[in-house]
């Protein structure tokens, strides 16, 4: 289904204002919402605050695959929610732990995998839908 020019590969109306959360943003609603201060994000993670108050602000965006592990731990999120990559805090119907881990590996060791993810991050959601429907495309599922 195709509207407005914005391939519509879910079935379902996209909605030209949804846009998704960054990971600024969840960092920060978790840590208030479990009481958790800078410092306790810190130590669990094994940063200094400063660092976590720039990942709070969007300051810092790359972050190693080690200390998003670690960070979703403390803040009682899978990786792949905390990445932007499933909508369930809980990873409930998402990829399992190994594969967003071993999505993270990937990130860390191929420079062109991180920079296609980079240049991704401030797409809307419905763009990200096209891109992923370009790419399945190339793969050959569709």
């Amino acid at each position: 289904m195709c509207k407005n020019g914005i391939v519509d590969t879910t079935g379902e109306k996209l909605n030209k204002e949804m846009k998704r959360v960054e990971m600024k943003e969840i960092i920060r609603e978790r840590r208030i919402l479990l009481d958790l201060t800078l410092e306790d994000i810190a130590k669990a993670v094994g940063v200094s605050h400063t660092t976590v108050q720039r990942w709070e602000t969007g300051e810092i965006e790359d972050i190693k695959g080690s200390k998003i592990k670690a960070l979703a731990r403390i803040l009682q999120v899978t990786p792949g929610y905390l990445m932007g990559w499933t909508d369930n805090p809980d990873g409930k119907d998402s990829q399992s732990d190994s594969e967003v881990e071993a999505l993270l590996e990937r990130l860390h060791k191929d420079d062109n995998y991180r920079a296609l993810l980079s240049s991704s991050v401030d797409l809307k959601k419905e763009d990200v839908l096209i891109v992923k429907d370009l790419i399945d495309r190339i793969n050959g599922k569709k």
